[in-house]
């Protein structure tokens, strides 16, 4: 048994700002029988310069538990198990980083234009309140929970084994109150503690060391499953319910679903009204009537992916060593992911417009200054799955008893590249899939090689 109790404060001078502080009393106390049986609790009580005294401090626990069964009598004697675990956590964390705003509860003014004031008005600046503050904001909450094993196959232990399922509820999330009318006349709301995410998932990992005579072989497979969904935005009840982003994952916005491009003006007079700029063109983009009402306008918003969060993440390590020779591979990947592309003026995706001359298989609308292709549509969402080739490399270990006259220890040759391959879906390869953003990458993806000697005297 083990037990650790800590008191502590801080105040942390950053250039010429006002100090951070934080204060609280943290403790840790563990259990191990037998290294059998595992218990551990932390607790943590915060307090923040972020929030107002009466929501100042926040209570943080957490519980886990482990059990060795490998060690059990039943297990003990197994021929093919040499180790498995049990176990499982739950924890509450806090976070009071409010996206580098301090003190939200406090209302702040800053300089405005001010006003005009006596018989010949004359401006007079001054301030204006910039931002009214938030007297209940406090803590940032998350509900995390856990199982998972751990387990060791055959005497050798070549093949490990492990497994864990998460959940995670966090609330009191700051968000824009997009639920305050505007008629309230109102302006600068501070961010509210409404939003509420849910995530939950899985990840496992398979581990090989194998030797087959002088042949050794490794391998380690990684995969991860994690999906969100937005319970509480603080957004009011839309009119359609095909409009709520309540249900939807984390990164999505409301925007028109693009059904092509209009192929003359004959497709145009027969299609329901779109009024995004002062005339449509064929090659313009053709919205979908969501609602059926022959006019295309925000009604006929559907959710579209904005940014980048694949669902599957995974990667594959394995390599072989034989008599002084070895070679290794490194690949990643992801799947479920979508990005919004945005255009500049020399991407090749221009060459891929709409014309006359290829009305079928162009991939972005007509050379048009129009509002009506720039607005938010899935037109230009691109989905992200890819596949990498990270790295690679390939070795030689040159024998002790050619180095042994040079009163050389170590000798070894090797080659290796990075970013050799990828493999992906996007319509031109000027960004990198793995990005979490849409824009263009500022340089492109550099495949590197080398070509080395280690040597050791």
């Amino acid at each position: 048994i083990t037990g650790q109790l800590l008191g502590n404060r801080t105040l942390r001078v950053i250039n010429d700002e006002l100090p951070y502080a934080y204060q609280g009393v943290s403790g840790h106390f563990t259990y191990n029988y037998k290294s059998r049986y595992f218990a551990e609790v932390n607790i943590g009580y915060n307090g923040s310069e972020n929030f107002p005294a009466d929501r100042r401090y926040g209570f943080f626990p957490a519980f886990s538990a482990g059990w060795v069964l490998s060690d059990e009598n039943f297990l003990k004697n197994s021929s093919w198990l040499t180790f498995l675990k049990l176990r499982g956590s739950y924890g509450i964390a806090g976070n009071d980083k409010i996206g580098g705003d301090r003190w939200l509860f406090i209302s702040d003014f800053a300089p405005g234009p001010g006003f005009r004031l006596g018989v010949s008005p004359i401006a007079v600046p001054g301030y204006d309140e910039n931002r009214v503050g938030n007297h209940y904001v406090t803590w940032e909450r998350s509900a995390k929970s856990n199982i998972g094993i751990d387990m060791t196959l055959t005497p050798a232990g070549e093949i490990q084994f492990s497994f864990d399922v998460f959940n995670e509820k966090r609330t009191n999330i700051l968000t824009p109150p997009g639920t305050v009318p505007d008629y309230v006349g109102i302006t600068g709301l501070a961010p509210r503690n409404s939003g509420v995410v849910q995530n939950h998932g899985f990840e496992g990992e398979i581990r090989l060391n194998k030797t087959f005579g002088q042949v050794k072989v490794f391998a380690n497979i990684q995969l991860t499953y994690a999906r969100n969904k937005v319970l509480e935005n603080d957004l009011p009840k839309p009119a359609f319910p095909y409009q709520d982003l309540k249900g939807h994952e984390v990164g999505y916005t409301l925007g028109y679903k693009a059904v092509g491009f209009f192929a003359s003006e004959d497709d145009i007079a027969k299609s329901p009204l779109q009024q995004f700029s002062d005339k449509v063109i064929p090659g313009d983009i053709k919205y979908l009537d969501v609602n059926g009402d022959g006019i295309i306008n925000a009604f006929d918003r559907v959710p579209v992916q904005i940014q980048n969060v694949p669902r599957y993440v995974g990667g594959l390590s394995m390599g072989a060593s034989y008599r002084g020779f070895d070679i290794s591979l490194l690949l990643n990947g992801a799947s479920g992911g979508g990005s919004y592309v945005n255009m500049y003026p020399g991407s090749l995706l221009q060459l891929q417009r709409w014309t006359p001359e290829n009305p079928t298989g162009a991939k972005v609308p007509v050379a048009h200054s129009s509002g009506n292709n720039s607005i938010v549509s899935d037109m230009f969402v691109q989905q992200t799955d890819y596949l990498k080739l990270r790295n690679a490399e390939i070795g030689f270990e040159l024998p002790a008893k050619l180095l042994q006259p040079f009163r050389i220890q170590y000798i070894r040759i090797y080659m290796n590249g990075q970013n050799l391959l990828i493999w992906d879906k996007l319509w031109l390869k000027d960004r990198d899939p793995e990005s979490s953003g849409s824009a263009a990458i500022n340089y492109p993806l550099q495949r590197v090689m080398n070509l080395g000697v280690n040597v050791k005297f």
